[in-house]
């Protein structure tokens, strides 16, 4: 097999399945130190060029200082959200 056909065929391969990732479900992920990251899901769908994005709001706690509430708000593609958080 050569180089390019290696190369073409890391390309042109089918992408797994994207799990998912509904409005409402929470999932969390551990973060630098003894930080946990809790996101709770506003939205899924695509942007403009057609790429699903999860919008979310999330929770930092920390062992030594805790937030109430759901402060920040951001966006992730799919994908790397669910390569981030797992469902809690």
């Amino acid at each position: 097999m050569t180089m390019l056909s290696m190369t073409m065929g890391h390309l042109f391969r089918s992408p797994a399945p994207l799990p998912e990732i509904k409005a409402g479900a929470v999932y969390r992920r551990r973060a630098a130190g003894q930080t946990i990251e809790t996101a709770r899901v506003t939205g899924v769908g695509p942007d403009g060029m057609g790429i699903p994005h999860v919008r979310f709001e999330v929770l930092v706690e920390h062992a030594r200082a805790r937030r109430t509430g759901f402060a920040d708000r951001r966006i992730l593609s799919v994908q790397a959200f669910s390569d981030s958080f797992v469902e809690a």
